[in-house]
């Protein structure tokens, strides 16, 4: 997959974490480097909702875009944004990862559908 071209539009939201700026732009720019994508195309949001997993805190990364991501990419993002995460004391097993894809026609922007 030609991660350059086409039109991608990763979208990313963090569950079960609160709010921190220094933390939320090193995922984008890790994405961003990941996925070739520049950040302003790249989508963040942060919800502090409180997620338990097993009676303990646990942590949701959810990852959207137009297209689907190779095995290899995915796996790369799961333990950079691991790593990235274990800087706040996370333990990796509280850590939580979820990828969706979307067919073009079902992503909309700038008053049109992509697809």
């Amino acid at each position: 997959m030609d991660l350059k071209g086409g039109i991608k539009m990763p979208y990313i939201n963090l569950k079960g974490f609160e709010e921190d700026k220094a933390i939320s732009e090193k995922i984008v720019s890790k994405i961003s480097e990941i996925t070739e994508k520049p950040k302003k195309y790249i989508m963040f949001s942060n919800e502090e909702n409180k997620i338990s997993f097993n009676n303990k805190s646990g942590y949701l990364l959810e990852y959207r875009q137009i297209g689907e991501l190779e095995y290899d990419i995915k796996l790369k993002i799961v333990k950079e944004i691991t790593k990235i995460l274990q800087e706040k004391n996370i333990n990796p097993e509280d850590i939580y990862f979820i990828f969706d894809f979307y067919p073009r026609e079902n992503w909309g922007w700038n008053n049109k559908l992509f697809g």
